[in-house]
């Protein structure tokens, strides 16, 4: 028993995402390289599935849409001059503390194909204002830059979904970076969930107001997984900007969003166990609770007691037969019709 990691059945799954969904997010971790490799073979799969396919990254911030577009139209020909260019232009080793050479296999192949990239990331600048002295710092036309949707984006803060996902996911992200001191002396935890959601809803809104503008296209993201999992990071968020702010609706009536999450751990599913923890509601908080993600995705096969029993009562066993991953089974006295697909 073992989540399958490549072959037929995961071509058949990731029509399946590409059929039921507009845009893709791919939960990675920054400093792992076999989540880079994995991102990367998932992406060449799903362009070769669906031409019309860009690649967002929350590596890049906005300001630096034109050294993507300069990169990809080949207009530096030399291939190693070109990712001096790029490396320079986005202003990478000043603006992501992450190595440049562990994406570089994604840039190329982007450039190879000629898929566009999309910058996602909010601009150092904006991201410090908000740090500093909340929302207030941001006025005018720089927010409409980030944040378009204002009453959506303050109303979405109120569902009860989104304050347990506040204490549970930013709250703790809060103290682990306040651990590790790079938050500074004596942080104030309300400016770093204001910094973050602004984080979050960027993102988004950078992701929908693309896909807007090239209405034939779909796009996977590339984005840490703490802005994917549990769903009210970019997911949730996206599915409002593109349902209600710009209208991108399918025929059902919806923007649909799935979120895929690269060899996720149980420590970071919040498990006290060394088990998977699939969801963070249990009890009366169910009704609004969201699954780690839509979609589990292993470069290899994990170890067997990580799938085996959730920790979270609203999580049932289920199996992975190899070659036929499957959902997990839901209790159907808690009322679960569907759960993560593990791969």
């Amino acid at each position: 028993m073992q989540p399958m990691t490549s072959g037929r059945g995961e071509t058949n799954m990731l029509k399946k995402i590409l059929r039921e969904n507009e845009l893709v997010l791919l939960g990675e971790h920054h400093d792992q390289g076999i989540d880079q490799e994995l991102a990367l073979r998932l992406v060449r799969e799903l362009r070769g599935l669906h031409y019309n396919l860009a690649l967002g990254l929350e590596m890049v911030q906005l300001q630096f849409q034109p050294a993507l577009d300069r990169y990809i139209s080949r207009e530096v020909a030399d291939l190693a001059a070109a990712d001096e260019d790029l490396r320079r232009s986005t202003e990478w080793d000043d603006r992501w503390p992450f190595p440049f050479e562990n994406y570089l296999p994604l840039f190329h192949w982007a450039r190879q194909a000629r898929v566009p990239l999309v910058a996602a990331n909010t601009d150092s600048e904006a991201q410090l204002k908000v740090q500093l002295s909340g929302f207030e710092g941001l006025r005018g036309a720089e927010r409409q830059r980030y944040v378009p949707d204002v009453l959506g984006f303050l109303n979405y803060t109120n569902q009860p979904g989104f304050k347990m996902y506040a204490d549970r996911v930013i709250r703790r992200s809060f103290e682990y970076h306040n651990e590790t001191g790079v938050l500074g002396p004596s942080p104030d935890p309300n400016l770093f969930f204001a910094a973050r959601v602004l984080w979050d809803e960027t993102m988004a809104n950078a992701a929908t107001k693309w896909l807007e503008e090239h209405p034939r296209h779909k796009m996977v993201l590339l984005a840490g997984s703490d802005h994917v999992k549990y769903g009210y990071g970019i997911q949730a968020r996206a599915e409002r900007l593109g349902t209600d702010y710009y209208n991108l609706r399918r025929r059902d009536g919806k923007f649909r969003v799935a979120s895929v999450l690269l060899n996720p751990t149980a420590e970071e599913s919040y498990s006290y166990i060394r088990r998977l923890r699939l969801g963070l509601g249990q009890g009366a908080r169910k009704s609004y609770s969201r699954f780690l993600a839509d979609y589990i995705w292993f470069s290899t096969s994990p170890r067997v007691n990580l799938l085996t029993r959730m920790l979270n009562p609203r999580d049932a066993p289920y199996d992975i037969p190899e070659f036929n991953p499957i959902p997990s089974r839901p209790r159907l006295d808690e009322g679960w019709n569907n759960g993560p697909t593990i791969y």
